[in-house]
């Protein structure tokens, strides 16, 4: 896995006029708001559809927190009238 982002580079992200996002790999991100708040975000998809989830607010979540979230997966429940 090649990841992009850095503690370092992380502490260093300041607030713009607009929402940016700062890719890290695997789908996850992270949001910096104009406010300055660092929202940890995760795309994904399942059953052919995309979603996003959200991980949790820099620095109460650190980046290897987010990585390690980012990469457990998600469970799903039986989509209806599946086989269980």
């Amino acid at each position: 896995m090649v990841y992009h982002l850095t503690e370092r580079l992380v502490r260093s992200l300041e607030p713009g006029q607009k929402p940016y996002i700062s890719y890290d790999g695997s789908g996850l991100y992270l949001k910096v708001t104009p406010r300055g708040s660092k929202l940890w975000r995760v795309k994904f998809a399942h059953l052919g559809k995309g979603h996003l989830k959200s991980l949790g607010e820099w620095p109460g979540v650190s980046l290897r927190q987010a990585r390690e979230l980012a990469e457990s997966g998600f469970s799903f429940p039986k989509a209806a009238g599946g086989k269980r």
